[in-house]
């Protein structure tokens, strides 16, 4: 069994592709969606999630600009092409391929189109990967966040079921159920003494990847305080011995991921001594977090 693929690393851009970043929804979008859902839980909202298969192939090229590539290797071997046909002709695509540095906007534009155009959704003008269905009294009743392959979908499960029925009409999706985990944060669905739910998100994988590394790096175990950090201790330029560039810098993204993601408490102390240190990382530094 084996796939064939673009070979992205040749496209020049100008040429062969505009445009290659595609939007993607924001933290806020989805703590807002998150919330709604929570706070309208006694008309009965929830979240779920799908995903949509083979995203990238689903993406259509722009009817002004066709597409060729030449024939991948090994057709003419495998008595596909001749050798003289292989020379002569090219294929033309119909549907995008992975590898494509364009893929990731193609597809975002025709899940965009199929969303407006077919379902009728409204796009947000603040998030461009928010859609949303009104009521006749101009009442949102049903919204969609988009990442990517992404989903969640947002309202009551009549209006869940019914847009799961829209999109499958264009796309192939696996139904994940109530949300449980998006984007590395875990979502655990639980009722207080009151009977009202409230939803806890947890990051317990990244945390513990985050103390590995921090360990690995300074060589011993870390110790647990009260304060992030130590008091009334400051940190000068190249304060103690190198650490390694590399580990040092891929724990800071961890740590700052994890900030953004469910912690924001820790932006202003830890974060800040981490980042700022982060060009020429001192033992100093990491001993002082």
């Amino acid at each position: 069994m084996f796939s064939i693929c673009r070979r992205g690393y040749v496209m020049v851009q100008g040429v062969d592709y505009t445009e290659s970043f595609s939007p993607v929804t924001t933290d806020t979008t989805i703590w807002t969606a998150i919330a709604m859902a929570v706070y309208l839980q006694n008309e009965e909202w929830t979240i779920e999630m799908i995903d949509i298969e083979a995203a990238f192939l689903n993406a259509e090229f722009e009817s002004d600009r066709p597409v060729y590539a030449e024939w991948p290797e090994g057709m003419v071997e495998l008595g596909f092409i001749t050798e003289e046909e292989k020379k002569e002709f090219c294929s033309k695509l119909t549907r995008a391929m992975y590898g494509g540095v364009d893929v990731p906007i193609l597809f975002m534009k025709t899940l965009c189109k199929y969303l407006t155009k077919e379902m009728k959704m409204t796009q947000s003008l603040v998030d461009p990967c928010l859609y949303y269905w009104k009521s006749k009294v101009d009442e949102v009743i049903l919204m969609a966040v988009v990442h990517f392959d992404d989903v969640l979908l947002i309202g009551r499960k009549t209006k869940i079921e019914k847009f799961k029925l829209e999109i499958q009409k264009r796309f192939n999706i696996s139904d994940l159920g109530r949300l449980k985990k998006h984007l590395g944060v875990w979502y655990e669905w639980k009722t207080d003494k009151n009977g009202e739910i409230y939803i806890v998100g947890s990051m317990t994988k990244l945390e513990d990847e985050i103390v590995e590394s921090f360990e690995n790096i300074i060589g011993k175990n870390v110790k647990e305080t009260e304060t992030p950090g130590y008091p009334n201790k400051f940190l000068r330029k190249n304060q103690g011995e190198p650490v390694k560039m590399t580990e040092y810098r891929s724990m800071v993204g961890k740590v700052i991921y994890l900030m953004t993601k469910l912690a924001p408490d820790l932006a202003k102390q830890p974060c800040t001594r981490v980042d700022t240190t982060s060009v020429k990382p001192r033992r100093g530094a990491l001993e002082s977090t």
